[in-house]
C-alpha cells in the first residue's frame, strides 16, 4: 500500500527515536530531515536534516550537521559497521521519472558496498557487493512513479531483498564473502562520485538504518507509519513547588 503524504508528515518539533518501540531495536541510523519546519531535501538541493541517533556528536540537542544531497558524506553511525545482516529504509516524494534516483549508498568504487535507488527504468533496486566488488542485485518490477513511496532493502550475506511501500519485490543471492560496509553512508545519492546522475529528486523524508534484517511484518509496519519510531524530544521541565524549584521530566513538542 502507498503511503500518503499526511503518513510520511514529519512530526513538529524536535523529535528523539522511540526506543520503547520493538521496531526500534537494533537501530543505527535515524534521520528525518528537516527545512523550515518540512522534513525534506527538496529537487536535489543541499539541506541541513535534524537527525537522531546514539552517538552523532550532534543528537543530543536534537539537530543534525553537515550538508548532504549527496555532496558531503555523513558519517552517521559513529563507529558502528551495518555488517554484513542489515536492513535500509527511506520514506521519500518523488519529482520526476526516468532517472536513477538514490536514496542511501556506500559505493567509493573502492570500497564498494551497496547502493540503495530507484532505478532509471522506475523500478526499486538494492545492489550488494562482495570483497571482490563483484555486483549482486536484487531489481524489483513494481513502477515507482511521481508521488509519496516508501523503500526498504534487506542482506542477510547469502540472501538480499527489496521492498516497495511494505512488500517485497525482488530477491537475489550474493556469492562470496559480502562486503561489510562502515560507518560512512551518502543520502540522497546512492553513488559516493559527486555528480548529479543518482542524486534523488524529490523529498526524502527520512532514512533508517538497522544492524538486522527486519521480518516481513516489521516491514510492513515501518512503511505504513514511519514517524513510529520516533517521539517529540524529551526536556527537562522546571517548576516551582512550595517556593522550591526542582525539575521534572517532562516531553515538549516544538522546543
Amino acid at each position: 500500500m502507498r503511503p500518503s503524504q499526511k503518513a510520511l508528515r514529519q512530526p513538529t518539533g524536535p523529535v528523539e527515536v522511540d526506543w520503547s518501540n520493538p521496531l526500534a531495536r537494533s537501530l543505527v541510523l535515524c534521520v528525518p530531515f528537516n527545512t523550515g519546519g518540512t522534513a525534506e531535501i527538496v529537487g536535489q538541493s543541499l539541506v541541513t536534516p535534524q537527525g537522531t541517533m546514539p552517538g552523532w556528536s550532534a543528537q543530543a540537542a536534537g539537530r543534525g550537521r553537515g550538508t548532504f544531497a549527496g555532496l558531503d558524506r555523513l558519517n552517521s553511525i559513529a563507529t558502528t559497521s551495518l555488517g554484513t545482516s542489515f536492513t535500509l529504509f527511506s520514506a521519500a516524494t518523488r519529482y520526476s521519472t526516468g532517472a536513477v534516483h538514490g536514496m542511501m549508498g556506500r559505493d567509493a568504487n573502492p570500497p564498494r558496498h551497496y547502493q540503495f535507488r530507484v532505478k532509471d527504468t522506475n523500478v526499486p533496486e538494492f545492489i550488494r557487493f562482495n570483497t571482490t566488488s563483484s555486483a549482486y542485485f536484487a531489481t524489483g518490477t513494481t513502477t515507482v512513479g511521481i508521488g509519496p513511496f516508501t523503500m526498504a532493502a534487506t542482506s542477510n550475506g547469502t540472501a538480499m531483498a527489496v521492498y516497495l511501500n511494505g512488500r517485497s519485490d525482488a530477491t537475489g543471492t550474493i556469492t562470496g564473502t559480502p562486503s561489510s560496509p562502515d560507518n560512512a553512508v551518502r543520502l540522497g545519492l546512492s553513488f559516493d562520485v559527486l555528480s548529479t546522475d543518482s542524486r534523488f529528486n524529490g523529498v526524502l523524508h527520512v532514512c533508517l538504518a538497522w544492524t538486522r534484517v527486519l521480518s516481513a511484518t516489521e516491514i510492513q509496519e515501518i512503511s505504513l507509519a514511519p514517524w513510529q519510531i520516533v517521539r517529540p524530544r524529551r526536556q527537562r521541565v522546571w517548576v516551582e513547588v512550595g517556593g522550591t524549584t526542582v525539575s521534572v521530566a517532562g516531553v515538549i513538542a516544538g522546543v
